[in-house]
C-alpha cells in the first residue's frame, strides 16, 4: 500500500505511558484537527472526537452484541467501533492540519477492529499531517504492515517540542 500524505508520525510509548494523554494535552483545544483519541476515564475508555469535541461511550461491562470486541479482560462496544470507522470515513476538512487516530493495534493488523476504514483513510488523506498512536512493541509490525518506512516516529517528548514553537 502507498500511502499518498504529507507526513505521517508515529506516536509511540510503552503501555500507560501517557500517549493519549499528551495528544489529549496538545489537540484538544485546537481548531485544525481531527480523528479521535481514546482517553481513559475511571478505568473505562472513551471516543472523543476531535473535530466536534464529543465523547462516546467505548469500553463496557458486558458484551451486548456478537460485534463487541473481547481483548482480553477489557470488552469494546461494537457501536464504539462504528463509530470510529464513521470518523475515518468521513473526509477531513481543508482546514485540518492534524489527524489523529488512537491507536492502532494487533486488531487492526490482523484486519479487524479499525479495518478497513482505516486503510481507506490512509489512501485518501493528504493535506495533512496523520498521527498514529502505536505502542512501542508493535511498531515495527505496523511499519511494515502498512508500508510507513518514511513515517516519523515520535516520543512524547518529542511532541513536545514540536508544537512549543507554534
Amino acid at each position: 500500500m502507498t500511502v499518498a500524505t504529507s507526513e505521517i508520525w508515529l506516536f509511540t510509548g510503552p503501555i500507560h505511558s501517557g500517549k493519549t494523554s499528551s495528544l489529549m494535552t496538545a489537540f484538544q483545544q485546537r481548531q485544525d484537527v481531527a480523528g479521535f483519541l481514546c482517553p481513559d476515564r475511571n478505568d473505562r475508555r472513551f471516543l472523543y472526537d476531535l473535530s466536534n469535541h464529543t465523547e462516546y461511550p467505548f469500553q463496557i461491562d458486558a458484551i451486548s452484541s456478537t460485534e463487541d470486541v473481547v481483548i482480553g479482560k477489557y470488552i469494546f462496544s461494537a457501536d464504539g467501533f462504528k463509530k470510529a470507522h464513521a470518523i475515518l470515513e468521513k473526509a477531513p476538512e481543508p482546514s485540518v492540519n492534524y489527524f489523529i487516530v488512537d491507536e492502532i493495534g494487533r486488531l487492526e493488523l490482523n484486519g479487524r477492529g479499525l479495518e478497513p476504514a482505516f486503510s481507506q483513510c490512509l489512501q485518501r488523506l493528504n493535506a495533512c499531517t496523520i498521527i498514529l498512536v502505536v505502542r512501542d512493541y508493535l511498531l515495527q509490525d505496523v511499519i511494515e504492515h502498512y508500508n510507513l518506512q518514511g513515517a516519523k516516529i515520535v516520543s512524547a517528548d518529542e511532541l513536545q517540542n514540536l508544537f512549543s514553537h507554534e
